[in-house]
């Protein structure tokens, strides 16, 4: 479970936090995360079509509050503006999503299906692309 007092205990910025805590003033149960395979895509489903919650995703795995590993098929998902840094999308299924702006920056994309994705000013700096 996420609260406002984690993301606190975690450095997060006050003002996300504060926005975080008016959001989800009982907390976030994230248990999916580490759940079955269908859990895990349905919970990352749900971070990652959340307009506030994705753009904290790479903070989140950046300071091991969410797993690295991210699941799902975000076929035409609007991820404008998500937060993906250091996220392991090795195999995401990312066809025709909308990333613009996103931050994939040394994000794991091998083997991801970007086709059709748009990724107009997205930050791929140092994203892992090859197939190996």
């Amino acid at each position: 479970m996420i609260t406002k007092e984690t993301l606190e205990k975690f450095d997060a910025c006050k003002e996300a936090a504060r926005a975080f805590g008016r959001l989800y003033p009982h907390g976030l149960d994230v248990s999916g995360l580490w759940g079955t395979a269908d859990e895990q895509k349905e919970m990352w489903t749900c971070l990652l079509t959340d307009g506030f919650l994705r753009q904290y995703i790479g903070w989140g795995i950046h300071t091991g509050l969410l797993p690295a590993r991210v699941t799902g098929n975000f076929e035409n998902a609007d991820l404008r503006e998500a937060d993906l840094h250091g996220a392991n999308l090795r195999g995401a299924n990312l066809s025709r999503a909308d990333l613009r702006w996103a931050d994939l920056s040394e994000a794991d994309l091998r083997w991801a299906n970007l086709s059709g994705a748009n990724l107009r000013w997205a930050n791929l700096s140092e994203a892992n692309l090859g197939p190996t």
